[in-house]
């Protein structure tokens, strides 16, 4: 990805913002299913963890 931020036209750019957002929330997607399968949680006391 840094390789391609490198030259990109506004339109480009718009491109390649998407696919950064795209890359931290399947990363955040995750790390959430990691911590709920690991300590063997339902959805909801998964969110207590992080509130």
């Amino acid at each position: 990805m840094a390789l391609l931020s490198q030259g990109l036209t506004r339109l480009e750019a718009v491109l390649y913002n998407f696919a950064s957002t795209a890359i931290v929330v399947y990363c955040a997607f995750l790390f959430f299913m990691m911590v709920k399968e690991i300590h063997d949680y339902e959805i909801g006391q998964s969110f207590k963890i992080f509130s």
